[in-house]
This record gives C-alpha cells, structure tokens and sequence, in this order.
C-alpha cells in the first residue's frame, strides 16, 4: 500500500476554512473534518505521489517518525477509503 497512489473522486467536494478542511462524499451527503496534517496528505492525494512520498512530506514538514507516519496515514487512507471519499490509481 506504500507503493500506491491515490487521488479524491470527482464526487466529493472540499472546502478549506480558517484552521481545518471540510470534505464530502455529495452522494451521502456525509461531512468530514481535517486537521492541518490530514489537510496536507488530502491535498497530495493527486493520483501522482505514493503513501511511501507522502510520508516522506510529513516526516519533513511535521517532523514525526517514519514508522508512525507510515502507520498513521495508511490508516488515514483506509478511513478514506471506507468512506468512498478516495481511489487507488
């Protein structure tokens, strides 16, 4: 899963607000809010990077441990996932 990228389905919508980023899925019209590191790793979902570069942003940027990056964001992605809010390319 490291290997993969993933990109936002043309279905869901989002919207940047003062400190955290709002999505939906229009079908089911379900709302999802992000934090500043989700924000960031929704926003590189562009079908282009991997999870494994993806990772490596965060581990620049937020200065955090691989290990639990890795394991954080794949969790991230599967709840996007579940949600129908994301899709492998």
């Amino acid at each position: 899963m490291l290997d993969n990228a993933y990109r936002t389905l043309e279905s869901v919508q989002s919207v940047e607000l003062e400190d955290e980023t709002l999505i939906t899925q229009v079908a089911s019209e379900h709302f999802y809010g992000l934090d500043d590191v989700s924000t960031h790793i929704w926003q590189s979902m562009d079908g282009t990077k991997t999870v494994r570069q993806i990772c490596g942003e965060l581990c620049q940027t937020f200065e955090v441990n691989p290990e639990q990056c890795q394991s954080e964001v794949l969790e991230f992605i599967q709840s996007l996932l579940d949600g129908q809010l994301i899709e492998a390319v």
